[in-house]
């Protein structure tokens, strides 16, 4: 008898039109629907401006590609008979002489190390960032991973962004940056090597966007930028405290 009655019941629930139900039970139904539809609006807007996937990789491979980055001027370093060591995070010194022009040089006569070896050692970060973004940007045109997108995209646009913020200093003040260190110790003009850098960097940005479907551009940036660099500078800060 009860299976007689819930069949009738639910088969009343299909047919029965909102308006003939009790008003309560009407009421609360279109809550329910207007909730739903607040939810999916809130869900779809959400989808238009971030990706969780890729929001993940960035927190975590931000912060990796920051200290690989470092440690490749910590092995060239040791490599040409300097003493390094990570100042910070994401800042390799020397052993006993401070990061400027004329420490450095002190630091090369101590040593005895070839000047444009020391060159080479600072421009191998960069060279290091641009290679990884390279070939995972193939990697990404393969297999089709966010992934791979966020470790190219990643460190070139927290590259690019700190080299442009610190223009005025480099210029100014003579703050050494790798591209500024390879220019002081190679003679080549410091303007000419910024520009070279920054549009290998750009054009590699530019690349990375385009390889996008249109509606994963606007999120996957967003997503990949702002949550990679806020990992990188929370990672940074809990190590140097903690150092």
């Amino acid at each position: 008898m009860s299976w007689f009655v819930l069949c009738a019941a639910r088969k009343y629930a299909q047919t029965t039109p909102i308006n003939a139900l009790p008003v309560k039970r009407m009421l609360g139904l279109r809550a329910m629907r207007e909730r739903r539809m607040v939810l999916n609006s809130s869900n779809t807007l959400a989808k238009r401006f971030i990706n969780k996937q890729v929001i993940l990789y960035s927190v975590i491979v931000t912060p990796i590609l920051v200290i690989l980055h470092e440690l490749i001027h910590y092995s060239f370093f040791t490599v040409i008979g300097l003493k390094a060591y990570l100042v910070s995070f994401s800042f390799t010194g020397i052993i006993g002489f401070d990061y400027t022009f004329p420490s450095i040089k002190n630091a090369l006569l101590y040593y005895n190390t070839n000047h444009v070896s020391f060159s080479l050692a600072a421009l191998a970060g960069p060279l290091f960032t641009y290679l990884i973004s390279a070939i995972c940007l193939l990697l990404y045109k393969k297999y089709n991973n966010a992934l791979f997108w966020a470790c190219s995209f990643n460190p070139l646009s927290v590259r690019t962004v700190a080299i442009i913020i610190m223009i005025p200093q480099v210029f100014l003040s003579g703050k050494p940056i790798d591209e500024a260190v390879f220019s002081y110790f190679t003679n080549i003009p410091l303007l000419f090597v910024v520009i070279i850098s920054l549009l290998t960097s750009i054009v590699l940005i530019i690349i990375a966007i385009k390889i996008l479907s249109k509606q994963n551009r606007i999120p996957y940036i967003i997503s990949s930028f702002f949550f990679g660099t806020i990992s990188w500078q929370i990672i940074e800060i809990i190590v140097n405290k903690l150092g």
